[in-house]
Order: C-alpha cells, then sequence, then structure tokens
C-alpha cells in the first residue's frame, strides 16, 4: 500500500544558519512521501538561495517567496500550496525527530483520530529536557479532551503547531487558517479552532520534535509586548481566550466550565 502524502510547511525568515538542518531532519524521515512547502517571509540574507539549491537537488521540496508579512501569513501561503492527506509544521530554526513522521501518521490512522500530539525535547543550549503531557500513549474522546485543556491549556503542548499532526480535509472543510493580526497566539487559535470539529484526539510518548529555545524567542516577545505595548498585549490574550472559550460553546459545554475559564487569563499572565 503506498503511502499517504504529507504536506510539511515550514515559515523563514532569515533563517540561514538554520533552514538547512531543519530540510536535512525532515529529508531523513523514513516516511518519503512529502511535500515540503518553504515560504521565505521577506528574508534579507541567503535563505531563499539555501532552499532554492536544496530543492533543485530533491523536488519535494517547494519553494515560496513572499514580502514580509509574519508568521501567520507565511503559515497560510503554505497551506495554500498544500496536497497532502496530512499537514505538519515545522518553524525554520528546529528539527524533526527521527521517524516521527511515520509515528504521528501511524498513530492517527490506528486510532482514527482527528489530531495527534507528541512528546518533544526542549533545548536551550547544552541542556536537553524531554516535555511530554502524557506518561503512556493514550487516545480520549472530545470530552475528556476539553477537561485536559480546562486545566492545560496555556502548555506548550497544546497551544503549539509542531508536535502535532493534523488533517488537511479537516481544515479545510472548516475553512481554518491563521489570524494574521497576531504575531503570536496565533498558532494557539488555529488549535482551538481545529478542535471545534475533531471527534478524538490521540497522545503519544515519543518523541517528535526538537524545539531550540531562544533568548528571541516567544517568551522575550511576550514580555516585551507586554511593557511595550500593554493595550496591544492584552487584546492578544483576549483573542486568545476567546478562541478558547468558543471551543467549548462550539461543544456545547461552555456552562459547565464557564467559571472556570476565566482563569486561563490569570494562568496566562502568570505563567502558570
Amino acid at each position: 500500500m503506498s503511502e499517504a502524502l504529507i504536506s510539511v510547511v515550514i515559515p523563514a525568515h532569515n533563517a540561514e544558519k538554520t533552514v538547512t538542518a531543519c530540510l536535512e531532519s525532515i529529508l531523513r524521515q523514513d516516511w518519503k512521501a512529502l511535500q515540503i512547502v518553504v515560504v521565505d517571509d521577506g528574508s534579507t540574507d541567503r535563505t531563499a538561495e539555501l532552499v532554492a539549491a536544496m530543492a533543485q537537488r530533491d523536488p519535494r521540496i517547494e519553494l515560496i517567496r513572499q514580502k514580509n508579512g509574519g508568521v501567520s501569513s507565511a503559515r497560510n501561503a503554505g497551506l495554500r500550496q498544500c496536497r497532502g492527506e496530512y499537514i505538519r509544521f515545522t518553524d525554520s530554526d528546529d528539527v524533526m525527530a527521527e521517524n516521527s513522521l511515520r509515528t504521528l501518521v501511524d498513530t492517527m490512522e490506528r486510532t482514527d483520530s482527528d489530531l495527534v500530539i507528541g512528546a518533544y525535547t526542549e533545548v536551550l543550549g547544552r541542556y536537553r529536557t524531554r516535555r511530554s503531557l502524557v506518561k503512556e500513549p493514550r487516545t480520549l474522546e472530545m470530552d475528556a479532551v476539553l477537561r485536559d485543556l480546562d486545566r492545560y491549556a496555556i502548555t506548550f503542548y497544546y497551544s503549539v503547531l509542531w508536535n502535532k499532526l493534523f488533517r488537511r480535509e479537516s481544515l479545510e472543510r472548516q475553512g481554518i487558517s491563521f489570524n494574521e493580526a497576531l504575531d503570536w497566539g496565533e498558532d494557539f487559535c488555529f488549535v482551538m479552532n481545529y478542535l471545534r470539529e475533531a471527534r478524538r484526539v490521540s497522545y503519544v510518548t515519543d518523541l517528535v520534535y526538537e524545539y531550540n529555545r531562544r533568548a528571541d524567542g516567544l517568551i522575550m516577545k511576550q514580555f516585551w509586548s507586554s511593557v511595550c505595548h500593554p493595550w496591544a498585549n492584552i487584546k492578544k490574550k483576549l483573542t486568545m481566550y476567546d478562541n478558547l472559550k468558543q471551543l467549548f460553546i462550539h461543544r456545547g459545554v461552555y456552562p459547565e466550565y464557564r467559571r472556570r475559564l476565566w482563569m486561563f487569563l490569570f494562568r496566562f499572565s502568570f505563567g502558570k
């Protein structure tokens, strides 16, 4: 039986130092039916040149070039080009764990889930930390998923894109895209919107990604946003909260969780 096509979307901006390693980690996957869409988001370095050279050697790599529009704009451009049955997102400064695509797809097909979430390695300098919300693999119906979200929504485990596998048919049926008005939190909103129509979610303890935590990464971006643009920062958090709230409304359980969901903002603000 032939392998299903997987589309991998990679937004890249001035990533000449890391994009080659990122792509090589994907090309080494034992799942060979790949469409790798790299969106060069107005880079001023050699990012596009390096990706183009690799695409010459491997036609599974496709390069899109656009004016700088931000990560959400880049991901939306990549999504529009996707042809795969499954979609995975990767950042250009991280790497995909060995054989993780097969792990995620095999789990999705075996459990008939709409989303699969894997463990990941957080890399900070020479320190490597394994991150996983579950101690053993499991598949949950959505009522149990929502109970988890009520407690753990702000964790990287739920809010980021790169440790997950999505179904393209579900994304297109729901018309889901990234909110280009957000420069952070857009991934959380994307996942919450996707879960509105999900039937079940599977969790694996296998490592599927290596996340390189940087000094200029998401945490610092949020910090400077709160200091320099406090009202804009509050609006972004409210947007994220509304997407979480709308998920619970859509699933018909908001009255049950209404008194606790507002704690999302408190936990978010104080890093809990």
